[in-house]
């Protein structure tokens, strides 16, 4: 892998704490933007099903990045507006430069 393959941009988010709220409750957090980074995203599969009378496309995505080590699979990222859950986040060596996981897009998790 060189540096140079790295030519998309991709966002990566996540879900900001719980905060507490004036009456003692709790609010969910806000998605927060994590970082913007430069990525290689090559797609892995791809099929249709039916659910709910809706032909969905979901497709899986190999993205290549700078190895971090923050991210998690509660993560995600959006690339070119659409949003791709972290489905797989390989361990990786401190030695390593780059990281591949694979996320998939065209599925709504409900968060």
């Amino acid at each position: 892998m060189q540096i140079g393959d790295l030519r998309e941009r991709v966002e990566i988010w996540r879900m900001g704490e719980d905060q507490q709220d004036p009456g003692g409750g709790w609010q969910p957090g806000e998605p927060e933007l994590v970082d913007t980074v430069w990525a290689k995203v090559n797609p892995i599969s791809g099929r249709e099903r039916i659910e709910a009378r809706q032909v969905t496309s979901p497709a899986m995505y190999r993205v290549t990045m700078r190895r971090r080590t923050d991210l998690t699979e509660a993560d995600w990222l959006v690339w070119h507006g659409e949003r791709m859950n972290i489905r797989f986040l390989p361990r990786v060596s401190s030695k390593e430069s780059f990281m591949t996981l694979d996320a998939e897009m065209g599925v709504d998790d409900g968060s």
